[in-house]
């Protein structure tokens, strides 16, 4: 198992280095980035135990990093929609895993010092860290039914609940049956040690993902040639109603602020082909698709700088939609033939 383990840390720590040479401004790469250095330090933890002090066995049944992994998967749900977490959703949900934590620490400390201290409790912590794995693996999976997602993150977050729900099952397991197991309880304990080997795994082909799509060409879609669309089924009444439905979508949900919008995305919520979409902008808007989403993306810039004057270009950029201060500063050059910061100058 300390193989197993020894391996889940190398991996971990090499997405830790992968993972932070992405888009930064990406709130869910930020996200992916925290849990793969939890993992990281979960795998220490357990590797430090195993190696110098198997005798408190106790401890490592407390599983206290394991509360974290439910908010932060919970967290990238949220980050997808809006790249922006509210303090207080982010105090809210990390509040039981910090005290938990903290809990964990004193309780070592007490083991060090050789400070008596009632055991009895520690069946409650288990259990806590277990219930809330549980109630976020729930609450994900409520969050995430029906939701029109790009198909890569909906596959990566579909394998994250079954990772979760498998490692809930084994430590409930072991709440319920520990004592029954000892000392032959390293069969489940191997199992969630290679739901962490997965995790890590997962968050590399995440990265390994990510960074293709990226390694394209930053270009704008080329227009499609206007010929081609003479064979085309829909008519003048059909295109004007859907330009329409884009136009409404845009005003109603602002889906242009979401960063990983993309064509094939807002044809699912558009509910319509996503060749007759790129028709609708080419032929009636007279643009290609990066250019209408980052027309838009400039605009709620500008009303950003006019209403928060004092706010960074750098959360202007994000809160905007844009990946990054470079895309921003080159798309809001094309729109409005300024930078942003001459334009916020002028204002």
């Amino acid at each position: 198992m300390i193989i197993l383990l020894t391996l889940t840390l190398l991996i971990s720590i090499y997405n830790c280095f992968k993972l932070a040479g992405l888009k930064p401004a990406v709130l869910t790469n930020g996200l992916v980035w925290w849990t793969s250095c939890l993992i990281a330090v979960n795998s220490t933890c357990i590797i430090g135990y195993r190696l110098f002090f198997p005798d408190i066995v106790y401890f490592n049944q407390l599983a206290p990093f394991l509360a974290f992994y439910g908010p932060l998967v919970y967290f990238m749900i949220i980050a997808y929609d809006r790249n922006r977490i509210p303090q207080k959703t982010i105090l809210l949900h990390m509040a039981l895993p910090v005290l938990l934590l903290a809990v964990f620490i004193v309780l070592l400390i007490c083991d060090w010092l050789e400070a008596d201290f009632d055991r009895s409790h520690l069946f409650v912590f288990k259990s806590a860290s277990v219930v809330s794995t549980l109630f976020y693996t729930v609450l994900i999976a409520v969050k995430n039914h029906g939701r029109k997602v790009h198909r890569s993150f909906k596959i990566f977050t579909i394998c994250v609940l079954i990772l979760l729900t498998w490692r809930v099952m084994i430590l409930l397991f072991f709440n319920l049956y520990g004592k029954r197991l000892e000392p032959s309880g390293d069969g489940l304990s191997a199992m969630v040690y290679g739901i962490m080997f997965l995790s890590s795994l997962l968050i590399y082909t995440y990265g390994a993902l990510y960074q293709k799509r990226n390694d394209r060409p930053d270009v704008e879609e080329q227009e499609l040639d206007l010929p081609q669309y003479k064979k085309s089924t829909l008519s003048a009444e059909d295109l004007l109603h859907y330009e329409q439905r884009i136009i409404e979508l845009m005003e109603k949900d602002r889906v242009y602020l979401k960063n990983e919008l993309s064509l094939q995305e807002l044809a699912m919520l558009l509910k319509i082909p996503k060749h007759y979409l790129s028709q609708v902008l080419n032929v009636r808007m007279k643009q290609g698709y990066h250019n209408y989403i980052n027309s838009l993306r400039v605009e709620h810039a500008c009303q950003l700088m006019k209403s928060e004057s004092n706010c960074a270009l750098q959360e202007i950029a994000i809160n905007s939609g844009f990946n990054s201060t470079v895309t921003f500063n080159r798309a809001f050059k094309t729109f409005k033939h300024l930078s942003p910061s001459e334009y916020l100058a002028k204002l």
